[in-house]
């Protein structure tokens, strides 16, 4: 069995802004993917071999994640596969994964593919990362077939035009993500245009996926193609928000006015359900350890510029956080 790569936690357009600022990178070129609502999943090939993976681990048939095991193994491959060592990340959505968007009603479960690793063979090596729709078809023709789309296996294509932002102007950032949630809000919330194109389904989507396609450092020098993705960032509509702020559309990072503040704007019910279906959708006693560590988890990353300008270190959060999840974690193991 391979190594388990995770897919990388995807920031919030604050903490791209800061890290920007942290490496002196100023002029990026961005484009968005719709976000789906669903539960991240992989399929990883080692030796010709698939292995299906959630966002924390590999999956089998007798561990599943909303049978996206089950569902692999049914699937037939292509005259191409290699011995490559490659990972296929995507959303797995549809029926009975999650609800209230227009993706969790189309007929079936599928696969919806946002990114590529291509994994080198020096263990030392970093991946390549393909995140062109196109480049992305032809790998999925190749391993799983040209009538992949039969075996519910999409591509998600880009849905926004090429966006140019400098990270080193503040007002034009604000400018620039005020205009993204706006849309976001107003269209995406309203009807996701992939789904709709698609499937013929009207719905709401979540937001977007915005990935840099070109950086470039204050003295001119690009950003390396490997080192791009860490700026990747996501945008969401409001009714998908794990967060509570005052201001959805900062650009630098919001001080908490104190420790109940921050246990109230990051451990929300948003994110609670979010921790639930990427542990397998279903609150039992025996999960509870493994959810706290989901969400503890889940919060530390999110937060940590905000903790970093907070009168508060992380190691004070929990004392006052678990309590909260908890009890909504334990209301939910009795409402089953």
């Amino acid at each position: 069995m391979p190594e388990f790569r995770k897919w990388r936690s995807i920031n919030k357009f604050s903490d791209a802004y800061v890290l920007a600022n942290k490496f002196g990178v100023g002029e990026f070129k961005y484009r968005g993917k719709i976000k789906l609502h669903g539960s991240n999943a992989g399929i990883h090939f080692e030796n010709g071999v698939p292995y299906p993976q959630k966002r924390s681990d590999f999956v089998t048939i007798g561990n599943d994640n909303a049978g996206f095991a089950q569902y692999v193994s049914t699937l037939t491959f292509g005259d191409h596969v290699t011995g490559d060592e490659v990972i296929f990340y995507g959303e797995w959505a549809g029926p009975g994964i999650q609800k209230n968007d227009a993706v969790s009603t189309i007929s079936s479960k599928s696969f919806f593919v946002f990114t590529v690793f291509l994994l080198p063979s020096d263990p030392e090596g970093e991946p390549i990362v393909v995140i062109e729709p196109d480049e992305i078809s032809e790998l999925v023709k190749d391993f799983f077939g040209a009538d992949h789309e039969n075996q519910h296996i999409y591509v998600l294509p880009w849905e926004t035009d090429i966006y140019e932002i400098d990270f080193s102007r503040q007002n034009t950032c604000q400018k620039f993500i005020d205009s993204l949630m706006k849309t976001v809000d107003k269209k995406i919330a309203e009807k996701d245009p992939y789904i709709e194109q698609k499937f013929g389904i009207e719905g709401p989507g979540e937001g977007f996926v915005m990935y840099p396609m070109e950086g470039k450092f204050l003295n001119g020098f690009k950003v390396e193609p490997g080192d791009l993705i860490s700026y990747i960032f996501k945008a969401k509509t409001e009714a998908h928000t794990v967060q509570k702020t005052k201001n959805r559309n900062h650009v630098a990072p919001e001080k908490p006015e104190g420790i109940e503040d921050f246990i109230e704007s990051f451990f929300t019910e948003q994110r609670f359900e979010q921790m639930l279906n990427q542990i397998g959708g279903k609150a039992t006693k025996e999960k509870t350890g493994q959810f706290m560590k989901a969400i503890m988890s889940d919060v530390y990353k999110e937060s940590e510029q905000e903790v970093l300008i907070a009168d508060f270190e992380w190691k004070d959060v929990p004392k006052y956080a678990a309590p909260v999840a908890k009890r909504w974690w334990f209301a939910k193991c009795e409402a089953l």
